[in-house]
């Protein structure tokens, strides 16, 4: 799918034309200098421009640095460089646009200063301040814990159950006057002074923020706090350029959305290992459960992140696609790479260019979508435009920070947000407010874009802030979900800021910014540095008139002293041009050896470097931005690249759950009416500890048993978890008693390494209140049905003969009731509806397990083998018992407004196999797709 390009663009450019000298710009550039270090301008205030040769070797570099800065990098930087805004350029066919002297610049008091603002919260409370509570926070059974920072690095702090403090934090999930807050808790004039000394104590924890806390995201702290005299005189400065004309030569940037459209097909998507490894741990301890976020990252109760869990590959055709599951994602397209090595020899001297269109298959159907927004920052390059950046979860990433300085682009920025909303009904985008570096968050520093924000240990002026103790988090399809419980509404995390957020080490954070990226194409510039990261010469690669990636010589130590000889000739040896740039971010440099000082700067720069890469650099032929004098300025463009089409699932009609208010217990901890047991062994002495020692319990103890069920899970080593329920508490010992002695001979042959008694935790949020007892008497049924009927079945593809009959069953009498009146009257529609609705199971399993088309070949092998199977083994009416209480449970849910059919089928085809049960499910899904479709083809003849 080719986007659309927005009429409207952002413009960054350097202060000065290339053309000028240090002399012609020195008043100037001393001026800005002061800005940005005065330290630095201390040392040159009093400096003439004919003073400047007689500087010292490093002041004379440091200068040097300065000034190329002004020139060369059109990055917004204090007074050196700055934004603007084009509109409505679709139809422009504008030569040049003359931008304005001097810039209108921003100034705001920069961000470490808030270090220098002291609270006194005795002071506070006695003015009747908003409240805010630190949304981090979340219980366990005897404590409160939340996240706490010292301004250098975060940590889970804990403190104990206070039902005073619960009452306090729950009150103030939005801003809150103490007043009102001491109202609302019924507080009388006799608790006033304990109520006060509670909310200091927790202002100090950090557990109570009030609004003289810093605030990233709105209105200016500092502009807020009428704070405007600190100790750091040093201002934080944006520079906002304004225009004569207001329109560019758009017709140059018209190849930009097919280049997007083939990128997408033919650039792999980034692997996030940190997510992928996430995920297969959440699943394994929390399966398709809906938990509290907070809870899933505390490294004791949940799974932490950015761990990585391996499971185990024990199968026949089942290990042919786990494999596929756990392999590197990118492996599946490396057309370019292959090309790419096909078309070169990495030869240095070669300065060789290679067109995109050699590299790509313009015809692939397989690809991810990309963002409903995305930036692509252009430069001018020669006669060619250089795509620097193409990518991101939304344009807004790169406009944040200039939204403080500019009520147009927040305007843009803000119908980029409402757009990616329309285009994606059902889905609340959020901004994430993070302040972590003093020294760097002034890049993070914002107007509100998005119409809601998630605050992490900061204020919040949003009218409805989220807070992380309202988000649930789960795996469905194979997708991180984010929930509102409030606002009952699927979250997509954003950050509108261009802040590098694998700095922070805070794990919530960097869960939230991955999951921008999740499912979507947004890194699309291939990069032929990364895909041969070894060679000294990497090729320039075009598409029609854009540079897709620059022409690069890596440059060794062992090269730096035949550099310092003659700089000159070792750029003729090797093929280097006398022009180029090196150096990354803030630190990028342009050079032209033939220029005395820029050869004396290069030999110094040098100087201190083990290795550099550096990529040529061409100025622009027609350049289309000029200043005042009409010289040229090296000019970048941002782009934004849009569509509407809907990328996120909302899961709503699939996976909703509703909460019940009704009283049930939700643990039982030994010694209660549920005896909860887990019997490590590995998976394939399961079924012979089903069969034999829990079946002889089930058999000589069924007078004391109500219920039980067993399911099998791989957490912490391979086990059955064992569930039983006792008519009466009195019969716990003797139900200990005779599996330990059931158990014990395994155990002492080595055949079982473990048994443990567990505190046993319905999954109320899965299942709710409402129906878990009724689902754990299906669980009974299920657990027998698999015991008696399907483990006794030797064969994996018997076993899913009999698991897709009931499920067959299961999806005529309850989800698609083909005796009502209305379908029995059209068995194509019945038909139609279960067809689409167990595809949509096995493609989740099917994107999770990242087939490709040689393991699709493998499946319909086996689909040919699977319905042609002798299946006279299997005595289908014994599984009528089991279908009638799948179905019973089912329509209650349906009828309480959620559907789980997904989760009992799962819980279903877990009990069945011993091992890679998700893998089993997967082939089941794509077996009972298409069986349904045949059915369906049979139908019509």
């Amino acid at each position: 799918m080719k986007p659309n390009l927005l009429p409207n663009l952002v413009f960054r450019a350097p202060k000065f034309s290339w053309k000028y000298s240090l002399k012609e710009c020195w008043s100037a550039l001393k001026s800005d200098i002061s800005i940005s270090s005065p330290s630095f301008y201390n040392l040159i205030k009093d400096i003439s421009e004919d003073e400047i040769d007689g500087l010292s070797p490093k002041i004379k570099f440091t200068l040097w640095k300065y000034f190329n800065r002004s020139r060369f990098r059109a990055t917004p930087f204090g007074t050196f460089s700055g934004f603007g805004l084009l509109n409505n350029n679709q139809n422009s066919t504008n030569e040049f646009v003359k931008v304005k002297l001097p810039f209108k610049t921003h100034s705001f008091v920069n961000w470490p200063c808030k270090n220098e603002v002291e609270i006194n919260f005795h002071e506070v409370l006695g003015s009747d301040p908003l409240l805010f509570c630190n949304s981090t926070y979340y219980t366990t059974q005897h404590s409160i814990r939340f996240i706490y920072t010292n301004e250098k690095v975060f940590e889970i702090a804990e403190v104990g159950i206070n039902q005073r403090a619960l009452n306090i934090l729950n009150a103030t999930n939005k801003p809150i006057l103490k007043s009102e807050l001491y109202n609302r808790l019924n507080v009388d004039s006799g608790s006033l002074a304990e109520m006060d000394s509670l909310l200091v104590d927790m202002m100090e924890l950090q557990l109570i923020f009030t609004e003289n806390t810093p605030n990233i995201i709105g209105e200016d702290y500092f502009h807020r706090m009428a704070l405007t005299h600190l100790g750091d005189d040093t201002p934080y400065v944006i520079s906002e350029i304004e225009v004569e004309n207001n329109e560019v030569n758009y017709p140059l940037f018209k190849s930009i959305p097919q280049l997007i459209d083939v990128l997408q097909r033919n650039v792999p998507m980034q692997n996030m290992p940190a997510l992928d490894a996430f995920k297969s741990k959440f699943l394994e301890k929390f399966d398709q459960n809906e938990v509290p976020l907070m809870m899933a990252l505390d490294p004791e109760m949940g799974v932490g992140y950015d761990e990585l869990e391996q499971s185990n590959l024990n199968s026949d055709f089942a290990n042919k696609l786990v494999a596929k599951k756990n392999s590197n994602v990118s492996q599946r397209k490396d057309n370019i790479k292959q090309k790419l090595a096909a078309y070169t020899q990495f030869n240095k001297c070669s300065n060789e260019v290679i067109l995109l269109d050699d590299l790509i298959d313009y015809d692939a159907k397989e690809f991810a979508p990309i963002p409903n927004s995305l930036s692509i920052v252009v430069q001018q390059y020669g006669d060619k435009l250089l795509i620097e950046n193409l990518g991101g979860s939304t344009a807004n990433t790169l406009y944040g920070r200039f939204t403080l300085a500019s009520n147009e682009l927040l305007n843009l920025s803000k119908e980029i947000a409402a757009a990616e909303e329309l285009a994606n009904p059902g889905i609340l985008f959020f901004d994430v407010a993070y302040m972590g570096e003093a020294n760097v968050d002034n890049i993070n520093r914002r107007a509100s874009i998005y119409n809601h924000q998630l605050s992490i240990l900061n204020y919040d002026l949003s009218e409805s802030p989220l807070s992380l103790n309202d988000i649930l988090i789960s795996i469905k399809d194979n997708e991180v979900v984010l929930k509102s419980i409030s606002l009952n509404k699927r979250l997509i995390p954003r950050l509108a800021s261009a802040y590098n957020y694998s700095r922070s080490d805070l794990s919530v954070f960097r869960l939230l910014c991955d999951l921008q990226y999740q499912g979507i194409h947004a890194s699309l510039l291939p990069d032929p540095e990364k895909l041969f990261p070894d060679k000294n010469y990497y090729p320039r690669l075009e598409y029609k008139n854009l540079i897709i990636s620059l022409a690069k010589w890596r440059i060794k130590k062992v090269d730096l002293t035949h550099i310092k000889e003659d700089v000159i000739k070792f750029f003729k040896d090797n093929g280097i041009p006398y022009q180029f740039r090196c150096g990354l971010g803030d630190q990028l440099l342009c050079f032209n050896i033939e220029n005395v000082a820029d050869r004396e700067a290069f030999i110094n720069y040098i100087s201190k470097q083990e290795e550099l890469l550096l990529e040529e650099f061409l100025l622009p032929n027609k350049p289309l931005l000029i200043d005042y004098k009409n010289n040229p300025l090296i000019g970048q463009y941002v782009l934004t690249a849009y569509h509407n089409q809907p990328i996120y699932n909302d899961f709503k009609n699939r996976y909703s759950v509703i909460f019940s208010q009704d009283k049930v217990v939700e643990q039982f901890i030994p010694g209660s009416e549920w005896v909860y047991f887990e019997i490590f062994c590995h998976h394939q002495r399961a079924n012979s500890i089903l069969l034999d020692p829990i079946n002889e319990l089930l058999n000589s103890k069924r007078k004391l048993i109500e219920s039980w069920f067993f399911i099998r899970y791989s957490l912490n080593g391979n086990h059955l978890r064992f569930r039983v329920k006792l008519k009466s508490i009195s019969f716990y010992n003797q139900i200990i008693s005779s599996m330990y002695s059931l158990i014990n001979p395994y155990v002492e042959n080595g055949l079982v390494s473990d048994l443990q008694i567990k505190t046993y935790k319905r999954e109320l949020s899965r299942y709710g209140a409402d129906l878990i007892e009724e689902v754990e008497k299906h669980f009974e049924i299920d657990s027998d049905f698999v015991l008696n009927q399907v483990i006794q079945l030797d064969d994996d593809f018997l076993k899913y003969k009999l698991i897709i009959n009931s499920a067959k069953e299961i999806i005529k009498l309850a989800l698609f009731n083909r005796t009502s009146e209305t379908e029995s009257k059209s068995f194509k529609n019945f038909n139609d509806k279960s067809i689409q609705y167990i595809k949509q199971y096995s493609d989740a399993f099917i994107e999770e397990h990242h087939l490709d088309s040689l393991d699709f070949k493998q499946l319909n092998i086996a689909y040919q083998k699977y319905i042609n199977y002798n299946d006279e083994a299997i005595n289908y009416s014994k599984s009528e018992d089991f279908v009638n209480s799948f179905v019973d449970v089912l329509n209650k849910s349906l009828s309480s407004g959620r559907n789980i059919f997904g989760d009992l089928f799962h819980m279903h085809v877990n009990r069945s196999f011993s091992d890679l049960q998700r893998t089993h499910e997967l082939i089941i899904y794509y077996f009972l797709y298409k069986d349904l479709q045949k059915e369906k083809a049979t139908s019509k003849n």
